[in-house]
């Protein structure tokens, strides 16, 4: 898939859970998206791997390592299909969800996706080092 058929996707997705049902305000959509980043710092600050998951049943917590994710979504834990109340949690899965709120945001102003990044990441190519900037 590429990136307007992912925002598609997730738009879908979002408008089925309700969050389309009326006008979405810029402003809040960009801060939900910042909120994400933030608890990918927690999740960093609190010494946490990359991806884990969390279970709603006191103790059940696994790591990445225990758990295979199959190429169609679905979990396993050794033989046995995840256990529905194991949520993926972690740095990773944070920025996962900023990104997928971006890609919502995205579709909802109609642009070619695919052509703005590969647009921007051209752009970026042609700068100086760290763009003439100190850091």
């Amino acid at each position: 898939m590429n990136l307007n058929e992912y925002a598609e996707k997730i738009h879908a997705n979002a408008a089925d859970k309700g969050f389309w049902d009326s006008d979405r305000n810029m402003g809040e959509m960009l801060m939900l998206a910042v909120s994400e980043l933030a608890e990918a710092l927690e999740e960093h600050r609190a010494g946490r791997p990359a991806v884990w998951y969390a279970s709603t049943e006191a103790g059940d917590d696994r790591s990445v390592d225990e758990v295979t994710v199959m190429a169609d979504g679905r979990a396993l834990y050794g033989d046995e299909q995840w256990h529905e109340t194991m949520k993926p949690e972690g740095v990773a899965v944070e920025i996962a969800d900023c990104l997928i709120r971006c890609l919502d945001m995205l579709n909802s102003l109609d642009v070619d996706i695919d052509s703005v990044v590969r647009q921007k990441m051209a752009y970026n190519a042609s700068r100086e080092q760290l763009h003439g900037k100190s850091y």
